[in-house]
């Protein structure tokens, strides 16, 4: 229905390529209130709900307090997409978001992310389901409690056989590679 180019391309400026974010030179706007400091998002994951022909995608804020965002975009005939106003997944804590997927059982976008705790920039790991509106809003559920641990990476994916969403992941300083139901 759309390009990737539309999601992570230029269309999609807010969110720029994995771990890049965007510089606004002091000499080319010395007026811009951010001149010289960065702008815009990184380490971006996308999702696409298709009860509601919506695409969300999901980024950690390059701004102080590093909050993870993410946006919903509707997909035009041209295959370009029309995006809502940014949402703060979790706006108490700095964060990351690791993955998000559509789960057709409840007709949502899971996600997972890590929350700054009680330790500066060590992330505990947190889930919560998002419904997308079609108004290119949401309504977020209750933010759950998945561990105490810092991840490393995961990923989330829904298994048509087993009609379940299934996260992979790893802890930091683990060896191995953990799935999860």
């Amino acid at each position: 229905k759309t390009s990737i180019q539309a999601i992570y391309g230029t269309t999609a400026d807010f969110v720029t390529y994995d771990s890049v974010v965007k510089s606004i030179p002091a000499g080319d706007y010395p007026d811009h209130p951010l001149s010289g400091t960065f702008i815009g998002g990184y380490r971006p994951v996308v999702a696409y709900a298709e009860d509601v022909d919506r695409v969300i995608v999901g980024w950690q804020e390059v701004q102080s307090p590093n909050e993870p965002m993410y946006r919903i975009g509707e997909l035009d005939p041209d295959g370009s997409v029309t995006w809502g106003d940014p949402i703060a997944l979790d706006s108490t804590n700095k964060g990351l978001i690791y993955d998000m997927a559509y789960n057709p059982n409840t007709g949502k976008i899971q996600v997972v992310f890590g929350r700054e705790g009680s330790t500066s920039n060590v992330y505990e790991t947190k889930g919560v389901s998002i419904e997308i509106n079609s108004d290119k809003t949401s309504t977020q559920d209750t933010i759950q409690n998945i561990s105490g641990h810092e991840m490393e990476y995961g990923n989330l994916a829904y298994d048509e056989d087993t009609a379940s969403m299934y996260m992979a992941y790893r802890y930091k300083n683990n060896d191995e590679c953990l799935v999860r139901q």
